[in-house]
């Protein structure tokens, strides 16, 4: 899979699950926020009917405690009218009951009076006087509003016989108002939250997920480079094999052929299960002293079987590196390899000059040459040269950059490709 074919898999299933987790926190703090509110509302509701409740509750109490009757059995309504208990809102108005069970308003406290109507007064004293206890009802008055009555019975001295009933009346408009705005509060609040949990929520999924995006990265990059790096050994192997099964007498170069090949193979999936490794942060790179001219003069010599033979100028001299000798070889085999492919001028043989020195390693051949490019800039199906995929150059980069060098591509002069692998100085 092309790499950016694969950035696209990979970001595509990351941003699903980058959305999903979004929507399941902000679905789970909105059903934790409207339980709460519900409660909030409904605590809030609960609280101001209480509280209106026991303040009317309060008055009538404290309004039927100060009637009394006089000696020649007259009703006595004077602590009323100068008492804080009839003053104001809650309203308090007294209603007795006469002989033919009709009500009579008494008194009327001072302050601001309801419209309320006859009717529902008197259902309310009525009620007090046959419960003869203090009870609650909900009304409309004249002008169409919800009004609250609470009405308890008071009593004749005399008799013993309740006379008649304390009324506390008040609006529950500006209480429903204010619970209403409460309501309102909560929403707009809670709203505004979860939109700020969403963002939130967006922004913590993408950094969570950012270690997981590149572990997936490296995980489906290794699957692809392996898959690259082993195609073509494993179809020589075949080739070759295919070939001694016919050929009875080339049997015994095919298994040394076959042979060296797997090992090859072996080397190369080490290699890349290192290169993940290292990049996940799992493993280091072993490093210990090595001659890399040797490294170079091994791979020529493994290079010679090639068909047909290249044409190589080399120019060493003994150079010591600190580096890790799997890797090193990995790399410069993958530079060697890709300049006698694909670093040939067309219709002739493949013309290669390496150098090795203090500076690292060269490699110059006679292909149709790269931009120029450094190690920053190689990536994974990067078409480095016609009809090459440039892997194994990402492979060697890599190889440099983790030694703490660079690879770099230039045009050479007169036609072709100078690849230099560098590495840091030893000791």
């Amino acid at each position: 899979m092309p790499r950016n074919r694969l950035d696209r898999s990979v970001g595509a299933r990351l941003r699903r699950l980058r959305i999903i987790l979004t929507l399941t926190f902000t679905a789970t703090l909105a059903a934790g926020l409207v339980i709460l509110a519900a409660v909030a509302i409904g605590t809030d509701s609960r609280s101001r009917r209480q509280a209106l409740d026991a303040e009317m509750s309060k008055r009538v109490e404290a309004s039927s405690r100060l009637i009394y009757y006089s000696a020649r059995g007259r009703l006595r309504l004077d602590g009323l009218r100068d008492d804080d208990a009839t003053t104001g809102s809650p309203e308090i108005r007294v209603l007795r009951e006469a002989a033919d069970g009709r009500f009579e308003e008494v008194f009327r406290g001072r302050g601001p009076h309801l419209p309320l109507t006859a009717g529902s007064i008197v259902e309310a004293a009525r009620r007090a006087i046959r419960s003869e206890s203090a009870v609650r009802t909900e009304a409309t008055d004249r002008a169409g509003a919800d009004v609250v009555l609470i009405a308890t019975p008071f009593y004749d001295d005399t008799t013993g016989r309740a006379a008649g009933a304390v009324v506390s009346a008040t609006a529950t408009a500006e209480s429903v108002d204010d619970h209403r705005s409460l309501v309102v509060a909560m929403v707009i609040g809670c709203a505004g939250l979860l939109a700020l949990a969403g963002g939130a929520g967006w922004v913590l999924a993408g950094r969570s997920l950012r270690p997981a995006a590149a572990g997936l990265a490296q995980q489906e990059a290794l699957l692809a480079d392996a898959a690259h790096e082993l195609r073509n050994p494993i179809a020589s192997v075949q080739s070759i094999l295919e070939g001694a099964e016919l050929d009875p007498e080339s049997r015994e170069r095919a298994i040394r052929v076959a042979l060296e090949s797997t090992r090859q193979m072996g080397r190369t999936v080490d290699v890349l299960l290192k290169r993940g490794r290292v990049e996940a942060g799992a493993e280091g790179i072993r490093r210990v002293p090595l001659r890399l001219d040797q490294i170079v003069a091994d791979l020529l010599a493994e290079s010679a079987s090639a068909e047909p033979e290249p044409v190589v100028s080399l120019s060493m001299e003994p150079t010591v590196v600190d580096g890790d000798p799997d890797l090193l070889r990995i790399a410069v085999r993958n530079l060697l390899d890709n300049a006698i492919r694909h670093g040939r001028a067309q219709g002739e043989g493949a013309r290669v000059e390496v150098a090795v020195g203090p500076d690292g390693v060269e490699v110059a051949d006679r292909g149709p040459g790269p931009p120029p490019v450094t190690t920053a800039g190689f990536h994974r199906f990067r078409d480095a040269t016609p009809g090459g995929t440039g892997l194994g150059l990402s492979i060697a980069a890599w190889v440099a950059d983790a030694h703490g060098g660079e690879l770099t591509l230039e045009p050479r002069p007169g036609g072709g490709t100078v690849a230099r692998l560098r590495l840091a100085a030893s000791g």
